[in-house]
Order: structure tokens, then C-alpha cells, then sequence
């Protein structure tokens, strides 16, 4: 334990005390200020820096820094944070006239509060509507001509995890374009690692530095930035076949865009598998021919595989015709996005020297489950009803973003969010809808407390929240 200034004056003071009382030892002397005071202050200078050193040796008493030290020690470094992603859509009132280009930079916010500014996205690439096209770009649901495109945060961290509808401004002018929205909510948000969490995962990594254990695979996957969460499932519980056949399921996204083009030498095209897996849920941008268009969205629809394989890189998620187009429609193009983290953390272990000896380890997205919220609240005076919805909405999309693998979504939980917003007073119970989207690939069903107990490989994410303002 470090010694104070004081203590050791002290301490040296009764010292030569008892050798010669005769001796004047007050402030001011030479005894006092040279011999006493001038080594005690270098001295206890020196008990802080042992105390330090020795409180940096041990992860339960290290600060910040050292923790960072130690960390590299372990060959681990701090997770930076990453940028919440998601779509936004930009629509015109009327059909395009001339092609409008929306360039990749484009910046859109959501509406800045009374207490905090808006929060700023870029889209990540450029996108045309093409006037010779423009019937093809209606939206019947909305009456606008629309395209999507994908977004990123422009800063890292949890800020950046928005609900659906929130983002609804466009930074400067784009011609041609009247407005924005986001359909689904803006997720993927992380802040910069914690020290509590690094110093769990320096721990595991002591615990299990044999790559082949189940601590082991979980360290150096946790250890990639992206990965929110992940779980190991082995010991023939995989259902694969392959020997000694090891799933990782991972919670995570790293939003890659790809464009596949295919032909057909039939009188029609069959289903189209993508080349790049797993695909996004809602990921698919654009299915377009070269001699007639683009496809209307109620043309076909994405059909995640389900299988055995099913989130992996050997994953079969196609685009499946719901009419099928004859071959006269030319070469069909089709604009993605597929989750390039699992890719990355394939090719990990399929490196030579983290090849797990005896294992066939493959790595899978697990499940989302959409979870969709419909409900009746009241606003308390003085709020407004529309800034209040909204931020119901990112909070709702923040908690769902938190969520872990195999996490039961409890409705207290959910209602607890809502009724804690700044200006909701209150929510009618039981809410409207609580269950998973209708484009969720597993059923999940409420238990006998009305929770929602969601697949041990699935997690669940934000659907569509509906939120009703009721007097």
C-alpha cells in the first residue's frame, strides 16, 4: 500500500526524534526541509509508481491503459467501435422526367430534438433511377417512385442505432428527389469496447489458449471486431454429417453489396442462387432485365435456406420467382447484400495455422427473428407526439440490438422501454402485436407469460413497430 507525504514526515520525524529529542524538527529548519521534507516527497512519489505498477499487473485492478497492455499481452487488442448500417429509400412525388443519381456521400439525418442534433448517415453507393424506367420505380403502397440504398453511420457506437421512419432528412439538395425514410431500423451500432468486456475476454483467452477447445474458438471469435455475440454448437449436435462437424453461430454484420448476372438457355429462367452467401434478410436491392426492366418487388421474394447449411458460406439463399420471366427478358441482374462478417470469419479458420485439427468448423449467422410491436400509448402534455414516437422507436431498436443469442424478448421488458421514454405516460395492455415478422424464417410463439422464447441459434433483431397516439 502506497505511503502519503505526511506519513512518511512522520515516520522519519519520530525516528530521529528518538535518536536526538534535542533536535528542532518544525517547518522551516534544515533538519525539516532538507534532510526530511525533499526525500519524503521523492519517496512517496516512489510508493505511488510501485502501487501503480503493481495494481496494472492484475486485470481486476488495472485502469484503462494497462488494461490495454495486458491485452496485448494475451495478443488481444481493444474492439474499436463500429457503424450502425442499415437502408434508407428516396422518393420523388412524380415520375422521373431525367435520370436522378443519388451519389454514394449522400448524407441524411433523422429530425435533431430540443436536446441533441441529429444523427448523420452516408449512403455507401451510388444509385440512378432511370427515367426510361421511371413507371418501374412506383411504390404502391406509398404512391411514390423510390429506390433504396444502404447506410452507414457517419461516427461509430450505439448513437447510431436508430427505429424505422426516423430518418427523414436529406443534407442539402438532391434534384429530382423529394424526401427519405428508413423502412427498417438502423442497427449494428457498437460502442468502443469496454473495459469490464476486455477484461472478461483476457480471462477466456487464459483459460482456453488451445484453439481446438470450445473456449478457444470462442476467444478468437470474439475477439473480431463485428461480432456482437456467439455460441459453439458440437458433440454431434450440428446435424452435419461432416467428421467431427462444428457450428458457430455468430451475432453480427458487416454489410457487403454484390451483383450477380445470370442467362438462362431455357425458355425461362429458374430460381437464381446467389453467389455470395448468407444473404441479408431484406437484402436484396434490385432484380432487373436487360430487355425489359426492372422486376416489381411482388415478382419474386428472397427464400433464406433453412438447412443444415443455412447462414453459412455454403448457404443456398436464392431469389424465387413468383412468376417466372421468359428468357426474352435478356440477362437479369441482381443487386445484394450478403453478410461478409461470416465470410471473414470463415477464412479465419481456413488459415493453415488456426485449422482446427480433426474439426470441420463452420461459421454461421444465427437466425434473425424479427420481432414486430404494435401498441397504444398515451403522450403526456407538453410532448410531442411525433418526436416522442420516434424516439420510442430507437429505443426499441437499441434494446433489440443489445439482445444476445437464444435471449428470451420478455413483454415487460418491451413495455418497461416504452413507458420509460421521456413523454409516453402510459401504454395499453395487452400490447396489439408481439411476435415475430411475418418475414422471420422460424416461428416463434409467445410462452404462458406472453414472452417470446426465441431458437437456441437465433436472435432476435428489431421488425416493425407501430406505435398509435391515443387521448
Amino acid at each position: 500500500m502506497a505511503r502519503s507525504f505526511s506519513a512518511i514526515v512522520q515516520s522519519m520525524k519520530a525516528y530521529i526524534f528518538n535518536k536526538n529529542s534535542s533536535l528542532d524538527l518544525s517547518e522551516g529548519t534544515i533538519t525539516n526541509d532538507i534532510i526530511i521534507s525533499a526525500p519524503a516527497q521523492e519517496l512517496e512519489s516512489l510508493y505511488v509508481q510501485d502501487e501503480n505498477t503493481s495494481m496494472a499487473q492484475s486485470i481486476e485492478t488495472a485502469s484503462d491503459l494497462a488494461m490495454d497492455v495486458i491485452a496485448a499481452n494475451a495478443d488481444l487488442v481493444r474492439k474499436s467501435a463500429r457503424k450502425a448500417v442499415g437502408g434508407v429509400t428516396f422518393f420523388s412525388y412524380s415520375t422521373p422526367v431525367s435520370d436522378i443519381t443519388i451519389p454514394a456521400g449522400t448524407t441524411v439525418s433523422t429530425v435533431p430534438s430540443s436536446t441533441a442534433a441529429g444523427i448523420q448517415y452516408t449512403t455507401t453507393r451510388t444509385v440512378t433511377m432511370y427515367s426510361k424506367l421511371g413507371a418501374s420505380y412506383l411504390n404502391p403502397l406509398t404512391g411514390y417512385f423510390e429506390i433504396q440504398v444502404e447506410i452507414e453511420a457517419v461516427t461509430g457506437g450505439t448513437d447510431g442505432n436508430v427505429g424505422g421512419g426516423t430518418i427523414v432528412s436529406i443534407i442539402g439538395v438532391l434534384a429530382g428527389v423529394n424526401g427519405c425514410y428508413n423502412t427498417y431500423s438502423v442497427l449494428g451500432g457498437i460502442d468502443t469496447e469496454t473495459t469490464a468486456s476486455l477484461k472478461v475476454r483476457i480471462a477466456e483467452r487464459w483459460s482456453g489458449p488451445i484453439l481446438g477447445t470450445e473456449s478457444g474458438i470462442l476467444t478468437t471469435i470474439l475477439a473480431q471486431g463485428g461480432v456482437q455475440d456467439a455460441s459453439v454448437v458440437a458433440h454431434g449436435d450440428t446435424g452435419r454429417d461432416d467428421f467431427g462437424a462444428v457450428d458457430v453461430f455468430i451475432k453480427g454484420m458487416t454489410y457487403r453489396n454484390q451483383n450477380d448476372l445470370f442467362t438462362t438457355s431455357t425458355a425461362t429462367f429458374s430460381n437464381l442462387m446467389l453467389s455470395k452467401q448468407p444473404v441479408v434478410l431484406n437484402g436484396i436491392s434490385l432484380v432487373q432485365a436487360s430487355a425489359t426492366g426492372l422486376f416489381s418487388t411482388t415478382a419474386y421474394q428472397l427464400t433464406k435456406d433453412v438447412g443444415l447449411y443455412g447462414g453459412s458460406v455454403l448457404a443456398q439463399d436464392m431469389v424465387q420467382w413468383v412468376s417466372a420471366p421468359g428468357s426474352g427478358s435478356g440477362t437479369i441482374y441482381v443487386t445484394y447484400n450478403y453478410n461478409g462478417l461470416v465470410e471473414d470469419l470463415q477464412n479465419i479458420f481456413n488459415k493453415s495455422n488456426k485449422d482446427v485439427l480433426n474439426t470441420n468448423l463452420l461459421i454461421k449467422q444465427a437466425t434473425e427473428v424479427p420481432i414486430d410491436v404494435t401498441c397504444n400509448m398515451k403522450i403526456l402534455a407538453g410532448f410531442d407526439s411525433t418526436s416522442t414516437k420516434a424516439l420510442v422507436q430507437t429505443q426499441l431498436a437499441q434494446f433489440f440490438n443489445d439482445v444476445t443469442i437464444g435471449e428470451q424478448i420478455q413483454q415487460s421488458d418491451v413495455v418497461g422501454i416504452i413507458v420509460n421514454t421521456p413523454g409516453v405516460d402510459d401504454v395499453q395492455l395487452p400490447l396489439t402485436r408481439f411476435q415475430s415478422s411475418s418475414t422471420s424464417t422460424v416461428a416463434v410463439y409467445q410462452n404462458s407469460f406472453g414472452d417470446l422464447d426465441i431458437p437456441a441459434k437465433g436472435y432476435a433483431t428489431a421488425g416493425t413497430f407501430v406505435l398509435t397516439v391515443v387521448t
